[in-house]
């Protein structure tokens, strides 16, 4: 049997170190809107701590490999997600990719343009929408639901043929012509036009949200998670993206 490898304490200093700079980061990033260090640093950080964690197994209990997002903001009422909302993994080259395709026991996948925006989930029962949480802890989330009622392209009410209960995920984002618009009328200067979308969205109190956008999928119901994804027409309209489609790749 392999023995487990024991991390020293310079290895133990430097996860400590590395764990600090990401959290301090991540709330930059997902509480406060304000990113504090550029994506290729955040990114570099991130692949030295989960590599550290893979080859100390011990680091990554309580450590970044069991981390999404922050803690949620204690300005917003909180709540627990029905399923999980993790984050999705980080790829930096091609031979990546084909590990992960390796893995997949069923070549049919589900293909879209990531947006990059304020992750969301928003749940329906009988038509009608009762609550918007934000990602948060990926366990907890933040309770937008007045916010996300007053985007346009999350319908408030579901038509046709829908479930009982569907919850949509996605993400709200602002179009890069309406985040220059924005720098250039307003006192407070956003670094993208993902921070300016998390900041308008995360405002207290609500206001009309004209330049945010939303890009939906859904992600589960009673009768089938992956039914959902692939059949639009059972979700009422809620999963509507031009760009998505199932594409079959050979073995």
């Amino acid at each position: 049997m392999d023995m487990e490898k024991t991390a020293d304490l310079f290895i133990r200093a430097q996860h400590a170190d590395l764990l600090k700079k990401l959290n301090a980061w991540d709330i930059a990033y997902h509480q406060n809107d304000a990113p504090i260090v550029d994506d290729a640093t955040y990114d570099d950080a991130k692949t030295q701590i989960l590599e550290m964690e893979k080859e100390y197994p011990e680091l990554a209990k309580n450590g970044y490999s069991t981390h999404v997002g922050a803690a949620v903001s204690n300005k917003f009422k909180s709540f627990p997600h029905t399923i999980p909302m993790l984050s999705i993994s980080d790829v930096f080259n091609e031979s990546e990719v084909y590990d992960w395709f390796k893995k997949l026991t069923s070549k049919d996948l589900f293909v879209e343009v990531k947006v990059d925006g304020l992750s969301f989930s928003a749940r329906y029962e009988n038509g009608v929408l009762v609550r918007g949480l934000t990602r948060g802890s990926g366990t907890m989330g933040e309770d937008i639901t007045a916010n996300l009622k007053t985007i346009s392209d999350i319908p408030q009410k579901l038509s046709g043929n829908f479930p009982e209960i569907i919850e949509v995920r996605g993400e709200v984002y602002m179009s890069r012509a309406d985040f220059i618009a924005l720098n250039e009328s307003s006192n407070k200067k956003f670094a993208n036009p993902r921070n300016a979308a998390a900041g308008s969205l995360r405002h207290l109190p609500p206001f009309l949200f004209q330049d945010l956008h939303g890009a939906l999928s859904p992600v589960s119901f009673r009768g089938g998670r992956e039914r959902a994804r692939r059949d639009p027409g059972r979700t009422g309209g809620a999963g509507h993206r031009p760009d998505r489609r199932v594409q079959h790749f050979g073995q």
